[in-house]
């Protein structure tokens, strides 16, 4: 099976919009994401951390995400029975827990409702919020809110929101280049794209589904400096010396039977293979993984103009590890966000204050899917075959 994305191009005009100060994700670093829905619903789907993990899979990174649905810049959806200040203060706690090395922010997509009369006080609590971030010492990264969708009737045109929007992204823009952060412009990059992305993106025009992410994935990935180039490979016969755009290929071995090729790529990002090979006889082709596992089916007409083979076929461990990768972020919610917290920490911790010892026993287990995701990231030699 074939999946046909979007052309690269798409991809190059992000270059426009990377960070303004040169972002690099270092060995060891712990990325902490920080911001509202867009941010929390991130975690149940895994997209973009994959993406990022495979695509450094040379570094040594852990991700967590302190995501809140709903949440602002005074941390309004994180207080329970108090005042915002206490959700700033919940969150104060979390990082200093955390000591993130690297955080990204993503802010402004609730207050941007209340428009350009709710600028300043945004740009206020923005400025509280980021003093804070910076005592951390961690490196800083601001990205802007995604663009709203319009949907079909009776949900609303989104078209004046997503001029408000571009309104909080300017601001926020202006806010990481005078402390000299890393932006990443989030709604410009999409935006930019809208017309070729697969559409709905999202549930209400807002929220974005699991489909939704894992469409925007690479943009959000070259929005925030890494690499999200589809690997390539080209063989023009009779040549056996194969074009490769990442990794290497240690064997090309045309023969009368067919052509087999041993890829080594250099990093496993769930992106799609394009394979393409000119030169070939007319006539059907079958694909083969190993020798044995057919995973396409062609012509030799569109083996010459490029057929992409879906991450499943060329790097088929991705799908286990973007499963321990939700298992890890699952664990981590409950470690930060325990269900009854109100009787474990807060007033009512007399009742059942006693089983809060029993938090700190999800360190083990995250630890434990960690060790897997190390293991997973890697990527795994390709030994094509392609028979007539």
């Amino acid at each position: 099976m074939f999946v046909r994305l979007l052309p690269f191009f798409l991809l190059t005009q992000l270059t426009a919009t990377a960070a303004i100060s040169p972002l690099e994700f270092k060995d060891g670093d712990r990325v902490v994401f920080i911001g509202n829905t867009f941010i929390e619903r991130s975690q149940s789907y895994g997209h973009l951390e994959t993406m990022l993990t495979t695509a450094l899979a040379d570094r040594d990174l852990s991700f967590r995400n302190l995501g809140w649905s709903g949440d602002t810049v005074f941390g309004d959806a994180r207080s329970y029975f108090g005042p915002p200040a206490e959700g700033f203060e919940r969150l104060t706690k979390h990082l200093d827990e955390l000591k993130p090395t690297l955080i990204i922010s993503c802010y402004g997509a609730v207050a941007a409702f209340e428009g350009e009369a709710g600028l300043p006080n945004f740009e206020k609590g923005y400025e509280t919020l980021l003093d804070m971030f910076a005592s951390t010492g961690a490196r800083i990264v601001l990205m802007s809110p995604p663009p709203a969708e319009n949907l079909p009737s009776p949900l609303p045109n989104q078209e004046a929101h997503n001029e408000r929007l571009a309104v909080y992204r300017d601001a926020i823009r202006k806010l990481a280049v005078a402390r000299d952060y890393g932006f990443a412009d989030t709604y410009g990059a999409l935006r930019k794209a809208w017309d070729q992305l697969p559409h709905p993106l999202t549930e209400n025009g807002i929220h974005y589904t699991e489909e939704g992410y894992a469409a925007i994935t690479p943009f959000l990935a070259t929005a925030l400096g890494v690499s999200a180039e589809p690997p390539s490979i080209s063989l023009a016969l009779p040549s056996s010396e194969p074009k490769v755009s990442q990794g290497t290929v240690s064997k090309a071995s045309p023969n009368d039977k067919g052509i087999t090729l041993e890829w080594q790529p250099s990093h496993a990002a769930p992106l799609p293979l394009n394979l393409q090979i000119t030169g070939l006889a007319e006539g059907n082709y079958a694909i083969l993984r190993g020798g044995t596992q057919t995973l396409a089916k062609t012509t030799a007409t569109d083996l010459a103009a490029g057929i992409e083979l879906v991450p499943a076929n060329h790097q088929p461990h991705i799908a286990t590890l973007r499963r321990a990768i939700l298992r890890k972020n699952k664990l981590f919610f409950h470690r930060w966000r325990p269900q009854n917290e109100t009787y474990l920490f807060g007033f009512r911790k007399h009742e059942q204050g006693n089983n809060a010892v029993e938090i700190s026993q999800f360190e083990p287990l995250i630890a434990e899917q960690e060790a897997k995701i190390s293991d997973l990231k890697h990527p795994i030699e390709l030994t094509l075959t392609l028979k007539r």
